[in-house]
């Protein structure tokens, strides 16, 4: 039994909803062969749960055939930044006819607001296991080429701490100082907006301030919030190059009180 994963196309420019094909080529051997394959998207980097693509349907060419089929949800880690999909994993089992070629085709369909990062792996997981398989084999096609637009990178944090929107929102004091500083490595030199929305601004941001990222990556700003209330703080940039999107950091929450 051997396996060939591949991708297509092999170069990737975003777009909202795009495709893109990921194939794994199998031949057996001599004896009919039955296992399970198990396909689970990228993330689009360390500490940023979501994914920018996710597979929309498994289906086979050839003369091997799919038995039954599932879903799984990726379970995401507490805490952390969410961003683009949270979608399904598929599986599915696989019967080949001895001495025969069969490719199984796992279709993905990209994020229709997160543009991948520059460094995102798009390339997929495929693991066949279990029936006349002997252990876990893993699967990782080529890496496409990414040609953009890219998304931006920024992370956010402010001091005291905030948590992630989601999650419960940290407390603190009307009046006090709240420093946030900020990571965005792409677009240095370039200006952001710190914003935020809480009491009286309605469903509306309202800015804090417009700040221009340093040389090495970072930023920072004081923000003090005097009403009482719930508050959620963003960095935003509007995409000004031609390869870069429009994006934003994830969103940073507290209680004035």
């Amino acid at each position: 039994m051997s396996f060939e994963p591949t991708v297509s196309p092999t170069t990737l420019s975003y777009r909202p909803g795009g495709e893109v094909v990921y194939r794994l080529r199998m031949r057996s051997g001599p004896a009919p062969e039955r296992f399970r394959v198990r396909v689970s998207p990228p993330r689009y980097a360390f500490r940023v749960e979501g994914y920018p693509i996710a597979p929309d349907e498994l289906s086979i060419e050839g003369p091997g055939s799919l038995g039954s089929t599932s879903t799984t949800r990726p379970r995401l880690a507490a805490g952390l930044c969410s961003r683009g999909l949270t979608f399904l994993g598929r599986s599915a089992d696989v019967l080949l006819p001895p001495n025969t070629v069969s490719t199984l085709v796992a279709r993905f369909r990209m994020s229709q607001d997160n543009a991948p990062f520059s460094t995102t792996d798009l390339r997929p997981t495929i693991v066949a296991s279990g029936g006349t398989l002997i252990g876990e084999q893993r699967f990782r096609p080529a890496r496409p080429r990414l040609t953009g637009p890219f998304g931006v990178f920024i992370d956010l944090a402010t001091s005291p701490p905030s948590t992630f929107t989601g999650n419960p929102p940290r407390r603190i004091r009307p009046g006090r100082l709240l420093r946030l500083r900020g990571a965005a490595r792409s677009i240095r030199r370039q200006l952001v907006d710190l914003r935020y929305v809480g009491p009286g601004t309605g469903s509306r941001s309202r800015r804090i301030a417009q700040v221009r990222v340093s040389s090495g990556g970072n930023f920072a700003r004081r923000f003090r919030p005097r009403r009482r209330g719930f508050y959620e703080v963003f960095a935003s940039y509007r995409g000004r190059r031609p390869n870069l999107t429009t994006d934003r950091s994830c969103l940073r929450s507290f209680r004035v009180r």
